[in-house]
């Protein structure tokens, strides 16, 4: 009852208060000037009316393109919906929301505002004006009464009704204009182009300590290049990023030599080091003097102090009144840090403390140092914020980066993906191969679409035929049964069980043949490798290249190591290999025998593969003809088997024995063809 008597009304989520202390107000407000009101508000009728029309063609909008978001497989620019829904501390700051709270609350005021006093001059009696808060959110209203609002013309009703979003319409101009016009309110107690102020140093920075930056400092200058605004400061930390150290003038007298501070040595990028490696205040300068480079330690704050910046000598002898020294009479010459790598020496001028010096990488002083127009760089776009939370997730922030960087960075990775149990190693790149392969599988189910392109609409229909289990139960092994009836591509073991088309005939049998079928009809190299690609030390030119070819297992140690692992990786290819023999037709015992020498064989040739560390650059740049490479390996109709390759692929393409090739290995082929002369056919 107390609450109510004060206009106060709680319910759940929601606090309201009326009154009627401003009647009176809209009263007076509703008696000015009736004639500019009436004009007032009618423009406000008709400001109404074209904005109805615009809302609705802007929900029409921004109802397509949520419909299309939620319908299309791939959906884009969620970002940049006509309309956008505000919602705090999702697509608003939290910082920011008692600035948009009371945005709400005051265009609501106004808003309301002019209902009220549209309603007065129009007859209509107004009960009261309050304000609400639904959850968190403010807003105002006023109560008219209905009866009256019931009884004006419709022309009359829509000023009353258009009267609130009118005043929020000229509410916003007003603002707008006060933004732009803010400059000239404030021209008076605030100046710009003055320099960069500093409104934030990283603790422990490079740009940190009693003679680096502070929280608002006004940065002017980096060496020679002025700087007036945060532009300008990220402007001349680029140019110093990506152009030669400059050098400063200094008189010749107080250049000593090197030797006087301790042995000049050679750092690990050929740079010269000539200072103690305690000196906290010496830098090592190099210098031009009678055509050889001479070197100083100098004190770096001292020396600099004033010093005009150089590119040679002759930029100090063109203004030697200024750079000679006035009590020694000594002339100057350019004098260049010398400093490894990338890093730099930068004077920064920051009036009217003394200047800063900074060693080290420019891009360290521009993340150390925040300056105000310098919040924006930072991408929040929901790309971004989910690119930030993979290398977040992929941290263990719970390590010292300084005890166990590798256990920082890459901690939580190792601690949730442990190595899957059919997989001898795991990382990123196999992990990305997984969720691309999702991806996939995902675009290639999806339905076939009329814009579609031919090599889309083959991939999806290939991947059905493969995903038809139905048929491929139905077909079972025929295909392959009927592939393997080719004399290339008789399988021995297969022959004794089946017997007629399967039948294999060493007579009828040519090694040549059926690796040339195998790459051609099934892009599979086995025992060699060919292959086009540009040459290594000619990047314009095309050239076949020859290589050993993969084994079956992953690693060539699987073939001639012992350890328990290799063992079980040999025993389970053994096994599937007798399985599919079997499966196919083959005898058990036969399928047995020969599927042990097939691996014995494949071990053999495991020992003469060249290993991952030796296949060097230099080691696999063997550059032959096709007529060389018989003579060095005769056993091996080269040529035939280039031809038979290449120039399937398409016509008009022909090989000759003139024709270049990369020999990759050698070595690996005059053993492959050494075992091969001594293996039975059938065991290969």
């Amino acid at each position: 009852m107390w609450l109510g008597s004060k206009g106060l009304s709680l319910s759940p989520f929601h606090i309201r208060w009326q009154t009627s202390l401003f009647n009176r107000l809209f009263s007076r407000c509703a008696r000015i000037n009736p004639h500019a009101l009436y004009l007032w508000f009618t423009s406000g009728l008709v400001f109404g009316l074209v904005s109805m029309c615009g809302s609705v063609v802007l929900l029409i909008r921004t109802l397509q393109q949520t419909v299309h978001q939620m319908t299309s497989d791939h959906p884009q620019g969620a970002n940049q919906q006509t309309l956008q829904v505000v919602v705090p501390g999702i697509n608003l700051p939290v910082s920011q929301l008692a600035y948009f709270f009371s945005a709400l609350l005051v265009s609501g005021v106004i808003h309301e505002l002019g209902h009220a006093v549209a309603a007065i001059r129009e007859q209509v009696r107004v009960n009261g004006f309050g304000v609400f808060v639904f959850v968190v959110y403010p807003g105002a209203f006023v109560d008219l009464f209905t009866t009256h609002l019931n009884l004006i013309s419709p022309a009359q009703q829509l000023r009353i009704f258009c009267a609130g979003v009118w005043h929020n319409f000229v509410l916003c101009v007003a603002a707008l204009c006060f933004l732009f016009l803010l400059p000239v309110f404030l021209f008076p107690v605030y100046y710009t182009g003055a320099g960069a102020l500093v409104t934030e140093v990283v603790q422990g920075s490079p740009a940190d300590g009693p003679r680096g930056l502070s929280i608002g400092d006004m940065v002017t200058g980096l060496e020679d290049c002025d700087v007036r605004t945060v532009e300008d400061w990220n402007s001349c930390l680029t140019i110093h990023t990506h152009t030669p150290q400059t050098g400063y003038c200094v008189p010749t007298h107080t250049l000593q030599p090197s030797w006087a501070h301790g042995r000049v040595y050679r750092r690990l990028d050929t740079s010269i080091e000539c200072c103690s490696n305690n000196s906290l205040t010496d830098l090592c300068f190099s210098y031009t003097k009678l055509q050889e480079k001479e070197y100083a330690c100098l004190p770096a704050r001292k020396m600099l102090s004033g010093s005009r910046v150089c590119r040679s000598n002759a930029d100090c002898l063109t203004h030697t009144h200024l750079d000679t020294d006035p009590d020694t009479h000594s002339p100057s010459v350019c004098v260049t840090p010398s400093l490894e790598n990338q890093t730099r020496l930068i004077r920064l001028t920051h009036p009217p403390n003394t200047q800063m010096l900074f060693v080290g990488y420019p891009p360290h002083l521009q993340y150390a140092v925040s300056q105000r127009a310098n919040q924006d760089v930072f991408c929040l776009t929901p790309e971004c914020i989910e690119a930030a939370g993979s290398i977040l997730s992929k941290m263990d922030r719970a390590v010292s980066p300084c005890d166990d960087f590798y256990g920082f960075s890459c901690g939580s990775w190792l601690r949730d993906n442990p190595i899957p149990e059919d997989s001898s190693s795991y990382g990123v790149y196999p992990w990305l191969r997984q969720h691309v392969d999702i991806i996939l599988k995902d675009l290639l189910e999806a339905p076939s679409d009329s814009d579609e392109i031919e090599a889309v609409r083959k991939a999806k229909v290939f991947y059905r035929s493969c995903m038809d289990e139905a048929i491929l139960e139905k077909v079972d092994s025929g295909p392959l049964l009927k592939l393997l009836q080719q004399p290339e591509f008789h399988w021995p073991v297969l022959g004794e069980g089946l017997g007629g088309e399967w039948l294999w005939s060493p007579g009828r049998w040519d090694l040549l043949q059926t690796l040339a079928q195998i790459r051609n009809q099934h892009s599979k190299s086995v025992l060699i490798r060919l292959y086009i690609a540009p040459d290594d030390k000619n990047s314009t030119n095309y050239i076949i290249k020859l290589d050993q070819a993969s084994l079956s297992l992953s690693s060539r140690e699987d073939y001639i190591t012992n350890t328990t692992s290799a063992q079980a990786y040999r025993s389970a290819l053994l096994n599937l290999m007798v399985d599919i023999a079997v499966m196919l037709g083959a005898p058990l015992e036969a399928a047995e025998i020969q599927m042990s020498e097939a691996l014995a064989f494949e071990t053999k040739l495991a020992q003469i593969v060249i290993p991952f560390e030796n296949r060097t650059s230099e080691y696999m740049y063997n550059r032959y003809t096709i007529s060389r490479l018989r003579r060095s390996i005769p056993q091996f109709d080269w040529l035939s088997f280039v031809k038979s390759v290449v120039e399937s692929k398409g016509e008009g393409v022909s090989v000759y024995s003139s024709e270049p090739v990369i020999v990759r290995v050698p070595t690996y082929f005059k053993q492959l063809f050494k075992l091969l002369n001594t293996t039975e056919p059938q065991d290969s």
